[in-house]
């Protein structure tokens, strides 16, 4: 009875533990992208003066955030 009960509890810890990991990795990587990408957006912003250029590449940085994002969720998960 002890030993069943102990098994069914630690698999259970163990899936809410693991479930708990993920999101704080998850909520961690989004943090990170967000920070990246408005410390990258107010550099631009702030030296680049052309407006046509500067679009670009605030569109560039979103893809290349989106494009590492996707890259690390691959080897995390």
């Amino acid at each position: 009875m002890y030993y069943s009960f102990m098994r069914y509890f630690t698999s259970i810890f163990l899936l809410i533990s693991f479930i708990v990991d993920l999101e704080i990795v998850l909520l961690f990587l989004s943090f990170f992208q967000l920070h990246l990408f408005l410390g990258i957006n107010s550099i631009l912003k702030d030296y680049i003066h052309q407006n046509e250029i500067k679009i670009l590449l605030i569109f560039l940085n979103r893809l290349v955030l989106i494009f590492f994002f996707s890259i690390i969720l691959e080897i995390i998960f």
